[in-house]
């Protein structure tokens, strides 16, 4: 990438997906991303060079990259971990989102793992599930049994709804919360981590926002995104949002079995097992206030 020592790398803690430094060179520091896969780099750096071309800021600049060597070089961003996110925050979010979508659709690809097909997006769900039950210990497992497994039972009666019309997509980051961000010296959040953003449905990015345990997004928002979400999604957010719920639960049941996993992202057991009762909770509050706003799914 150009720099010749003398420079120092300093790992970074909390990151599930890949591995982050701090880089410190001659001439300041940097932020060095090295990727699981070449893929995922070459697709955040597609969404992050047409962030740059359409002069949207709430992103780290990238500075360069390597996909050989499956590195990426980003802006380091002085700034703090959220712990709590406000409906200020979500505003800073929703903000981004709709300039997002003045991106060119035609040159943006469909989002990894994304939902343009209701029954592919369950099938995924439910193939994920079913490799998940035999690695899971006696506590994880009372919890799936009492919680999640009846849920499952109770969304594998159900109609599935229409899939997403193409016009119907948006520009989704994906993986897309408070868990991934900071918050800038002057308040400002900047958004990080693309490399499964793309066109997606914009039910599917609405229910994985307020679902997301790690940082939750607080549900005084529900109404600004539910708003801003178009109208022919709605009935299919209520559809996909407990089975977005079950997916979740199964993320956290998941790394429950790989203790490398929590270690990284410097979460004990207790805190993953809590995140499965807190999930439990914003299931059944947000289910609630989306039933007052659409039709009942067929259960």
């Amino acid at each position: 990438m150009g720099f010749r020592p003398p420079f120092s790398l300093t790992p970074l803690m909390g990151g599930m997906n890949n591995q982050g430094y701090r880089f410190r060179h001659s001439t300041g520091e940097a932020f060095l991303k090295h990727y699981r896969s070449p893929d995922r780099g070459q697709r955040e750096e597609l969404i992050f060079r047409l962030l740059e071309v359409h002069e949207i800021s709430q992103v780290p600049a990238l500075l360069a990259l390597n996909l050989p060597l499956q590195l990426g070089l980003f802006e380091f961003v002085e700034g703090e971990v959220l712990s709590s996110a406000s409906r200020e925050d979500c505003a800073q979010a929703l903000l981004l989102l709709r300039q997002m979508q003045t991106l060119p659709g035609r040159e943006v690809p469909p989002a990894v793992d994304g939902c343009l097909s209701i029954r592919e997006h369950w099938r995924s769900i439910e193939s994920r599930l079913e490799q998940l039950q035999p690695l899971l210990n006696s506590r994880a497992l009372a919890v799936w049994q009492e919680v999640w497994r009846p849920l499952w039972e109770r969304l594998r009666n159900r109609t599935l709804p229409a899939d997403v019309a193409p016009g119907e997509c948006l520009v989704s980051p994906s993986d897309y919360g408070f868990h991934n961000c900071l918050r800038r010296r002057d308040g400002n959040l900047c958004f990080f981590d693309f490399e499964y953003a793309g066109l997606d449905d914009p039910a599917k990015l609405f229910c994985d926002f307020f679902a997301q345990p790690r940082v939750p997004a607080p549900l005084s928002a529900l109404t600004d995104f539910w708003d801003w979400l178009p109208p022919a999604s709605r009935p299919r957010t209520a559809w996909l949002w407990p089975a977005t719920c079950l997916k979740w639960s199964g993320i956290v049941l998941r790394r429950l079995c790989h203790p490398e996993d929590l270690q990284r992202a410097s979460v004990t057991t207790e805190q993953q097992m809590n995140k499965l009762g807190w999930l439990e909770g914003r299931r059944r509050e947000v289910e609630a206030w989306l039933l007052q706003r659409t039709p009942s799914p067929d259960c």
